[in-house]
């Protein structure tokens, strides 16, 4: 029986041995992963030493964003806010996307891709390529872009018939240079020739692919007479003179 219990008393203080170097060992790897953890949060641990600003720029100041997000290059390589840099890019005049890489071991890749300005808007500031509106100062080139005049929220529906009619009309040597729509949603262009085109509501596209089709072969040699065509009819279109002389109606068969 003593052996026995002296056997219980040396496995008991086995145990307690290991269980205290498990508990040691325990606190020595939290301490480590604490202190790794702690010098790759310090600032002074891979802090961003560069930050690379990319893109085709037209209107972005990329030394202007430069300035903006210096404050914000903090942390290091690991924790430097990438998300708050991001916002503060994407809340400028001009700019459409950013994206944003780390590069080991201590550089930053910022790209911007600009917004593309379509036209002029009627009631200030610029139509994009995407049909928004952008409050931008209009000046310089920007003042030869088309002319866009609609009704409040048809942005989006002016751009896109827009940058359809005008790859038609490419076909036929034909630039807009000014799109009007009416509250009652008809349309009407003007060309760099100086013609007007009535298109009407409804079928706008439709008209105006018509009228590209016909026009270098029916109306070509006559464009400095001509002062407007009306696309307001079903199976052609009436040419109106500058001359006065009465208005003439041709088919679409020429």
């Amino acid at each position: 029986m003593r052996n026995d219990y002296r056997y219980e008393e040396e496995d008991r203080a086995i145990l307690s041995f290991r269980a205290v170097r498990t508990i040691i060992l325990l606190a020595a790897l939290v301490l480590a992963v604490a202190y790794v953890a702690t010098q790759f949060l310090s600032s002074k641990t891979l802090p961003i030493r560069s930050v690379q600003i990319g893109g085709e720029f037209h209107y972005v100041d990329r030394k202007k964003v430069q300035r903006l997000i210096s404050p914000l290059i903090k942390g290091n390589f690991f924790t430097v806010n990438i998300k708050a840099i991001h916002k503060k890019i994407k809340n400028q005049m001009w700019v459409d996307k950013v994206s944003i890489r780390r590069i080991w071991p201590d550089t930053l890749r910022i790209v911007i891709v600009e917004e593309k300005p379509l036209a002029r808007w009627a009631h200030g500031g610029l139509i994009t390529q995407e049909g928004e509106h952008m409050a931008a100062r209009v000046r310089g080139r920007l003042m030869r872009l088309p002319f866009f005049k609609g009704p409040s929220g048809y942005q989006k529906v002016m751009a896109e018939n827009y940058l359809t009619m005008s790859r038609s009309f490419a076909r036929a040597n034909l630039i807009i240079t000014q799109v009007v729509v009416s509250a009652r949603r008809a349309w009407s262009l003007r060309l760099q020739n100086g013609i007007v085109i009535r298109l009407g509501k409804g079928e706008v596209l439709t008209r105006a692919n018509r009228l590209s089709r016909v026009f270098q072969s029916v109306l070509k040699t006559k464009v400095k007479d001509i002062h407007a065509i009306d696309l307001r009819y079903t199976n052609g279109f009436a040419v109106k003179w500058k001359s006065g002389k009465k208005t003439k109606r041709y088919g679409f068969g020429g």
